[in-house]
């Protein structure tokens, strides 16, 4: 997997499954993923050695991937929109139809 697409698959992991975390993963993974800061950085910030934070993202990177395969809410929330888009394309004519497909594409 190239660095793009993990980095868009963590952040889907996340996305979903960040709650599941422990506050410090949580905190960490968050610093490294959405505000871009190096494992340096978040190692000053937490006290941490550089090593510690390095093992820390990829278990809990590890762990996010657990919880996808057991529970699959990425995958169902991935076929959920196929079926939307195949339902709006054979009823783009229909507004009150679009309307609720709009409404079901934000049901998380």
């Amino acid at each position: 997997m190239d660095a793009l697409k993990k980095q868009m698959h963590v952040n889907a992991l996340l996305q979903s499954y960040d709650a599941l975390l422990t506050a410090t993963q949580r905190l960490i993974m968050h610093h490294y993923f959405f505000d871009d800061y190096s494992l340096s950085e978040i190692a000053e910030i937490m006290s941490v050695s550089r090593n510690a934070v390095h093992d820390s993202i990829q278990k809990s990177i590890k762990k996010l991937e657990d919880y996808e395969f057991k529970l699959q809410s990425i995958k169902h929330q991935e076929q959920r929109l196929e079926i939307i888009a195949k339902i709006a394309k054979i009823t783009k004519e229909d507004p009150v139809i679009q309307t609720l497909l709009d409404d079901l594409k934000k049901v998380k």
